[in-house]
C-alpha cells in the first residue's frame, strides 16, 4: 500500500485515479482522524483504493439521495434519528427466532446436498439477504433481482454503466415498495420510512437501497471469509467451541469485509 513501512503511520498515498491523499495506519492516528470533526464522510471527498469502474458514478461527487453513510451532520442526523430505534438489541432479539429458523433451514439444506457445496451461494448470501428482507419488509420473491443488482454495485468487474443501471433498478424497486407500504403499512422498517414526513421520495428509496445492500453484502462476506479462516486454522476452529463470542469478535476485527473502503 504505497510503500508504507512500520513506524510510518501517516503517509502520502496516490489513488488509482491519481488523486493524492493520505494513508493512516497507526491506531492512535486513526482514532484521531476518525474523531476529528474536520474530517467527514461526504462522498465528494471520497476515493476508492482499488480501480473500480462501477464506482465511478458515485465517488468524488455528491451522494445519491438517501445514502446517509456518505453524509455528515446535520444531513446524516435526519436519517440517524429515524433509523436508530430499528438497530437496538431489543429489536434484534425480536428478530432472533426468525433468523435462527432461516439459518437452520439453510444448514439442513446444505447438509442434504451432494458435496462439495458452494457455501457462498447456498448459505453465505441467502441467509443475510433473507434476514434483511425480514427487517425491511421486502418480499423475498424479489431475491434474484436484489442479489443481481446488489452484486453489480459492489463487484470489481462492473463497469460504470453497470453500477449506474443497478442503482436505478434498485431505487425504482424501493420507490414501488415505499408506495405499497403507505397503503399497507406493517411492523417493518420500510413502513417506518414510508411514514417519515421530512424525507423526499428519492431519499426514502435511496435509504432503502443502502440498507438492503449494506445489510447483506457485508454479512455474506463475513460468513464466507470467517469460515475460510476457521478452515485454514484448526486451532481457531477448536477455540470456537469454547469461546464462540470471542472468536467471532476476533474475526470481525481481523477480516476486512468491505474491499472498497
Amino acid at each position: 500500500l504505497g510503500g508504507v513501512e512500520p513506524g510510518e503511520p501517516v503517509r502520502e498515498y496516490r489513488y488509482p485515479d491519481r488523486h493524492r491523499g493520505w494513508l493512516v495506519t497507526g491506531y492512535a492516528e486513526a482514532r484521531a482522524v476518525l474523531s476529528d470533526v474536520r474530517f467527514g464522510s461526504r462522498a465528494e471527498g471520497k476515493r476508492v483504493p482499488v480501480h473500480r469502474p462501477g464506482a465511478e458514478p458515485f465517488i468524488g461527487r455528491p451522494a445519491p439521495p438517501g445514502w446517509f453513510i456518505d453524509l455528515d451532520p446535520p444531513d446524516h442526523t435526519r436519517f440517524r434519528r429515524l433509523l436508530a430505534g430499528w438497530f437496538t438489541m431489543r429489536r434484534a432479539e425480536r428478530l432472533r427466532p426468525r433468523i435462527e429458523r432461516i439459518t437452520e433451514e439453510h444448514l439442513d439444506a446444505v447438509e442434504a446436498m451432494p458435496h462439495p457445496v458452494d457455501l457462498v451461494e447456498t448459505f453465505a448470501f441467502p441467509v443475510p439477504l433473507l434476514a434483511v428482507c425480514e427487517l425491511l419488509g421486502v418480499p423475498y420473491t424479489s431475491r434474484d433481482m436484489l442479489r443481481r443488482h446488489s452484486s453489480a454495485l459492489f463487484s470489481l468487474e462492473s463497469t460504470a454503466a453497470d453500477g449506474a443501471a443497478a442503482m436505478e433498478e434498485l431505487t425504482e424497486l424501493f420507490r414501488t415498495l415505499i408506495a405499497h407500504k403507505r397503503r399497507h403499512p406493517g411492523d417493518d422498517l420500510l413502513s417506518a420510512l414510508a411514514g417519515a414526513d421530512d424525507l423526499t421520495e428519492d431519499e426514502l428509496a435511496g435509504a432503502g437501497v443502502l440498507l438492503l445492500t449494506a445489510g447483506h453484502e457485508t454479512v455474506a462476506s463475513m460468513f464466507s471469509l470467517g469460515i475460510l479462516t476457521l478452515l485454514e486454522t484448526p486451532e481457531r476452529r477448536l477455540a470456537l467451541r469454547d469461546d464462540t463470542a470471542g472468536v467471532v469478535e476476533e474475526l470481525l476485527r481481523h477480516l476486512s469485509v468491505l474491499h472498497l473502503g
